[in-house]
């Protein structure tokens, strides 16, 4: 267990690479963590071991892991954000221009 020092922090991101859940709480920065297995609570006391193995049952596939074990997770990877970042681009000029 690891205490972060705001809303967002590189804690988070380092358990998520290395195949945690981080449990957060619920801000504006919830977008982030779309596709992610980030357990999100509105208050801590809602932290309890069912809580948590229900979380782990609903969101963990089995068939989402690559083959080094750790869960895929492309969209902590740079190449996912290039390529977000590049396709909304397009399209806003595909509508726009």
């Amino acid at each position: 267990m690891f205490v972060c020092n705001g809303i967002d922090c590189i804690r988070t991101w380092e358990a998520i690479i290395f195949g945690s859940i981080p449990i957060v709480k619920r801000s504006y920065l919830m977008p982030l963590y779309d596709k992610l297995p980030v357990m999100v609570v509105k208050d801590w006391h809602e932290v309890t071991e069912e809580s948590m193995k229900k979380f782990q049952q609903d969101n963990l596939n089995p068939n989402t892991f690559s083959k080094d074990g750790l869960p895929w997770r492309p969209s902590i990877w740079l190449r996912y954000w290039i390529k977000e970042i590049v396709g909304t681009k397009l399209n806003y000029v595909k509508n726009h221009c």
